[in-house]
């Protein structure tokens, strides 16, 4: 099992296949508000313990549910009321267990160690203090019973633990004089310590730091024997493997290295008595010369911008990395001078702007993402990997997808508008098209759905027609590129275009922009002519409508199915106005408008595939879905996400939709349909602290687009730095999938209508995690992207 933080702070569980090495994400764990620094698999119970900025957390992986919380005593954290006793008083950097997993060591940034009972219900046994500064790693020697702990102080402390072993705890509860005493001081690195590890004799200890350097230690004799010399970045990992022949370290650098580890031959501590202190210094710098020295075997770059955490299951000759991009890796190191990339859960890094939903006739439900990253990503929802994505040379600002041609559409601050194939062969995911005219960034577009005809704008504030070839083949050839010229160019709006939205016939378009108004257009053929503007700059206005928005008309949609007909619209005024455009192109006024749930401005609209029911999203993170009418018409649910801050864009489905935010993150939410029922409850019997679930790595987002099962939330952003992997242990018996979020307390909605939200996730399918075998450190300073 492979276990990683996404951006949303949620904790991602994903399950080895058993017929290769990929992972698929196969549940979320939430309840943490703050960040995530560290994780931690129990050696022999499905148990997962985190930790991080609110303290620690004991999740039961057999339930996937919070067991127990350790709360720390800190205003960050804003649990000074229910924090729990003996507590840390700063976030948690680092996690350990000692004896079998019936301790649990826990160093935090208020430098001090501290040991938990896991047999007493992780009652807190002993306060070990002694550093100056945040501990930010630990290791325990099975073999000598000592514990080693390092952070800011730059000391490596070694403490003697024998009283803490199970057999000797009654003892320490009757004698509270009983303590670990400190056994020797390591003195050396010019920089945070930042890795620990013990050989298995117990005798050698390595040491990573924030000077680039890795020391090799005699611990008897406290003798630094040797530096290792070859990183350019923080140490961030360090493991032994293949009986303790290679060490693989990891840094900032972005660069992993493999080293033949040198023979550990303790140093010889000659007799100083006698000696004047120049021999001394001239014995032991020969004593030095003579050791033995580690070869470097390999080195490979495995992420950009630094590797944050590395874990490795020898087991299956597999390693987990993440970055601080946003990014996990799993890699084969079968060959541990060249590892093979086996697959990524990567998300955005920088705001979503645009979603959009693919339902193919065969395969798996898609997520299409758009970002200021300058990408646009393809996610499996089944699978949560990201298949590919496109690199668009600017912030991508608007986006569609061609309903026959397999053609992802992308246009932003890079002027020329993009389309990448989907369809299988040569040209697959690669760029075969280009519609060049616009003198400015596009950031709207709108194909009809014949698929003959696009239409976009941008801050040119030009309308432009394109054709789009009926021949499939035209585009697929990715060495010559289709370059298409407008068709046509309309001047219509006074202001900055913000939307564009054919009807489900393709015989109207409509436009939304920044100067207030609507215009509605009829189109024949390649042909699009305005029929009329539907604006409200003030009540003395000639062609003003009662009920017209008073501020930037946002976005616009039509509806589908039994909403056909309909144009719903958007504001910067927090409402949606619902309109029923005359055929002749009069322009009349709406038949329904929405305020008060909103409490920002609104920045998008979408409608489901089955026409019943439209979502809006707002700047302030508010999610709401409504029924589309045409009768009854209300707000039937809410949703609140974990991610604070705007979500920019959605696209609805047929029984789910999907999200971005600006924290990059993207979400996939159920809608109220009979499919997805079991997922909601009444607004009124939900908590008041109960709140949106859920992040997808789409891959967490990656932290990314769907989740485990079709019915699960999942969402997708930048992923934390903390992950571990585990041998797979015995899975309990299939249940039933996860609802797909927890979202806020609703509320009654005029007419009497109750709103409802998503229930509390069930129990899910999830493998007990093992530990037996594994190896893992965390990056304690890196928090989630």
């Amino acid at each position: 099992m492979l276990a990683f933080v996404s951006g949303s702070n949620g904790i991602y569980l994903a399950k080895k296949s058993d017929t290769d090495d990929t992972f698929s994400i196969h549940n979320v764990l939430m309840g943490h508000d703050f960040s995530v620094t560290s994780l931690l698999f129990h050696p022999t119970e499905p148990t997962l313990v985190s930790a991080g900025v609110e303290g620690i957390f004991i999740w039961d992986l057999t339930r996937m549910a919070l067991r127990k919380k350790i709360l720390i005593h800190t205003e960050a954290a804003g649990q000074q009321a229910t924090a729990t006793p003996d507590a840390h008083e700063g976030p948690i950097e680092v996690l350990l267990w000692m004896y079998g997993g019936t301790a649990l060591i826990s160093g935090s940034k208020d430098s001090t160690v501290r040991v938990w009972d896991v047999l007493e219900d992780y009652r807190m046994l002993e306060t070990i203090t002694g550093h100056k500064a945040p501990v930010l790693c630990l290791a325990w020697s099975e073999k000598t019973n000592m514990l080693a702990s390092a952070g800011r102080d730059s000391a490596i402390k070694i403490w003697d633990t024998r009283t803490l072993a199970p057999s000797c705890r009654a003892q320490r509860r009757a004698d509270k004089s009983i303590v670990c005493l400190q056994v020797t001081q390591l003195d050396g690195h010019r920089g945070d310590v930042t890795a620990l590890l013990w050989s298995r004799d117990g005798i050698t200890l390595f040491s990573g730091a924030r000077d680039n350097m890795i020391k090799v230690w005699d611990v008897g004799s406290g003798k630094n024997m040797r530096d290792i010399l070859g990183h350019k970045g923080d140490i961030r990992s360090l493991l032994l493997l293949n009986e303790e022949q290679y060490l693989l370290s990891s840094a900032t650098d972005s660069r992993f290295i493999i080293w033949a580890v040198a023979a550990h031959t303790r140093p010889l501590v000659k007799e100083a008595t006698s000696m004047s202190a120049e021999a001394i210094l001239a014995d032991s710098t020969a004593d030095l010369i003579e050791q033995e020295k580690d070869r470097q075997l390999g080195s490979s770059a495995i992420q950009e911008l630094g590797v944050a955490a590395l874990a490795v299951n020898p087991a299956f000759s597999l390693m987990a990395d993440s970055g601080p991009l946003g990014c996990v890796r799993i890699h084969n190191i079968l060959q541990l001078t060249h590892p093979q990339l086996v697959q990524e859960f990567v998300g955005h890094t920088d705001a979503v702007t645009q979603v959009a939903l693919l339902a193919p006739p065969q395969g798996p439900m898609m997520i299409v993402s758009a970002s200021k990253d300058y990408r646009v990503h393809l996610y499996d929802c089944a699978s949560l990997r990201r298949v590919a994505y496109f690199d668009c040379q600017g912030s991508v600002q608007s986006l569609a997808v061609h309903p026959s041609l397999g053609l992802i559409i992308a246009g932003g601050t890079d002027y020329p508008i993009k389309g990448f194939s989907l369809m299988t062969g040569p040209s697959q995911f690669r760029r075969v098209a280009e519609w060049q005219g616009h003198c400015g960034a596009v950031n709207a577009l709108a194909i009809s759905p014949d698929g003959k005809l696009m239409c976009s704008a941008g801050y040119d504030f030009n309308l432009k027609v394109w054709p789009v070839h009926a021949d499939v083949t035209r585009y697929h050839d990715p060495e010559n590129i289709v370059v298409h010229r407008p068709s046509d160019e309309l001047d219509v709006h006074g202001g900055r275009i913000t939307s564009l939205a054919f009807d489900a016939s393709g015989t109207r378009m409509a436009s939304s922009a920044t100067d207030h108004t609507i215009i509605v257009y009829s189109v024949s053929g390649s042909h699009v002519r305005p029929l009329y503007t539907i604006r409200s700059l003030h009540p003395d206005a000639p062609s003003a409508l009662p009920g017209a928005h008073d501020s930037v008309v946002s976005c616009v949609c039509w509806g589908r199915g039994p909403s056909a007909g309909l144009l719903f619209s958007s504001s910067w005024d927090r409402t949606i106005s619902i309109w029923q455009p005359d055929p002749r192109g009069a322009p009349v006024a709406p038949i329904r408008k929405y305020a008060g749930n909103h409490h920002a401005h609104i920045t998008q609209l979408s409608v489901s595939r089955s026409g019943a029911h439209l979502v809006s999203v707002d700047a302030e993170g508010g999610v709401f879905c409504w029924h589309a009418g045409p009768n009854p018409m209300g707000c039937v649910s809410k949703y609140r996400s974990r991610v604070e801050g705007a979500i920019s864009c959605c696209a609805a489905g047929e029984n789910e939709f999907v999200t971005g935010s600006e924290a990059g993150m993207v979400h996939l939410w159920p809608l109220p349909t009979p499919a997805r029922q079991a997922n909601f409850v009444p607004a009124a019997e939900m908590p008041d602290e109960a709140r949106g679930h859920g992040t997808l790595p789409l891959a967490g987002h990656v932290p990314l687009v769907t989740g485990v099962h079709a019915a699960s939330v999942a969402a997708l952003g930048g992923v934390g730095p903390t992950m571990q992997i585990a041998r797979p242990g015995p899975v309990p018996p299939s249940q039933p999938a996860p609802p797909m979020g927890r979202p806020v307390p609703g509320q009654m909605v005029p007419g009497g209508q109750m709103l409802m939200v998503p229930a509390t996730p069930a129990t899910a399918l999830g493998p007990a995690a093992q530990a037996a075998g594994m190896m893992g450190m965390q990056a304690p300073e890196l928090g989630p992207q």
